[in-house]
């Protein structure tokens, strides 16, 4: 199993909307939930560090797997709904940052 996290960052105001439409995930969006599972995308867990800044933690099976899912129908239509609340790069593209793991802990 190979962990990834990324950084995001919100729009300032964008949070609450953000945490809504993610709790709608299991209810509406199967069609998403499925691309997640094809992808390689085995769990996501995001944390919030500040109003505008996001930390997302996935287990995928291979480092291709957030390439597949934002080339799926089902993540191109969930995009289009999350644009209005996150910050665009320069080619009008969430900015997201994957971080480099500098640590890891293991009991024993």
């Amino acid at each position: 199993m190979i962990y990834q996290a990324l950084a995001l960052k919100l729009k300032t105001g964008g949070i609450k909307e953000y945490i809504r439409h993610h709790d709608q995930i299991p209810s509406k969006w199967p069609k998403l939930q499925s691309a997640l599972k094809e992808s390689g995308i085995l769990s996501i867990r995001t944390f919030e560090a500040n109003p505008t800044l996001l930390f997302l933690f996935a287990e995928v099976t291979d480092n291709n797997a957030f390439e597949r899912l934002w080339n799926t129908e089902a993540h191109k239509e969930w995009a289009e709904v999350m644009e209005p609340l996150m910050e665009l790069n320069e080619e009008k593209k969430p900015d997201a940052k994957f971080l480099t793991q500098i640590f890891e802990f293991k009991a024993k």
